[in-house]
C-alpha cells in the first residue's frame, strides 16, 4: 500500500505554509469535484469577508485591494466546500483563541475543526465575532455556534522524550540550585 500524496491549494499570501503548491488551481479543484481526495484539510482562506464592525466602503475596499495584490484568494470563493463527498476537516494554527467570522464557511461544512489556542470555555471562541456574541453566553443559545462547538478538537503538540528529560534535568539544577543558595543565605 503506498502513503497517499498531498496537494496542496494555495489560497492566501503564504505560499510554503504547509506545502508548495505543484499544480495548477484549476486542476486541484477539478480532482476535489471528481472526488479524487480521501480527505480535505482547509486551513485559512486569507480570503476578506465582510468585517461586521466596519462600513461597506472599507469593506469593499479591502476585499478589492487584497485580490488585486493576490489574485489566488479567488481560489478559495470557487472552492466546493459545500459539495465535497469526502471528509472536511478545519484547522487553525493562528496565535488567537478566537475564531474570526472568515472560517465560518469552513467550520459549517466540516466534520471536525482543529485549534492550536483553545480556551478553557470553548464558547469563548467566538467572542465578538457578531454583534450577537458579546457576552459568552448567548453564543450557546444560538443553532449555528452550539452546532460547530461540537466539532472543535485541540491541536496536540507532542513534546518528544528527550526535550522532556532535558526539561527534567533542568528543573532538578534549578531546585538544587535554590536550595543551596537559600542554606548558604540562611546560615551566612
Amino acid at each position: 500500500m503506498t502513503a497517499p500524496t498531498p496537494s496542496f491549494l494555495n489560497t492566501g499570501r503564504d505560499k510554503k505554509l504547509l506545502g508548495l503548491q505543484r499544480r495548477p488551481t484549476w486542476e486541484i479543484i477539478a480532482d476535489v469535484r471528481r472526488n479524487r481526495f480521501e480527505m480535505v484539510v482547509a486551513g485559512r482562506s486569507g480570503f476578506p469577508h465582510f468585517n461586521p464592525r466596519k462600513n461597506i466602503l472599507r469593506n469593499c475596499t479591502n476585499l478589492v485591494w487584497r485580490v488585486v495584490c493576490h489574485p489566488n484568494l479567488m481560489a478559495s470563493r470557487v472552492f466546493p466546500f459545500s459539495k465535497l463527498s469526502v471528509p472536511l476537516a478545519g484547522i487553525d494554527m493562528g496565535d488567537s483563541t478566537v475564531i474570526d467570522n472568515s472560517r465560518f464557511h469552513i467550520l459549517e461544512e466540516c466534520a471536525c475543526f482543529f485549534k492550536r489556542e483553545l480556551p478553557a470555555n470553548w464558547s469563548n471562541v467566538f467572542l465578538y465575532t457578531t454583534p450577537k456574541t458579546e457576552v459568552s453566553g448567548n453564543i450557546t443559545q444560538i443553532d449555528f455556534f452550539r452546532n460547530v462547538i461540537k466539532k472543535l478538537r485541540p491541536i496536540s503538540l507532542g513534546v518528544d522524550s528527550a526535550t522532556t528529560a532535558r526539561a527534567q534535568r533542568f528543573q532538578g539544577w534549578r531546585r538544587k540550585r535554590m536550595f543551596s543558595l537559600r542554606v548558604g543565605w540562611t546560615t551566612g
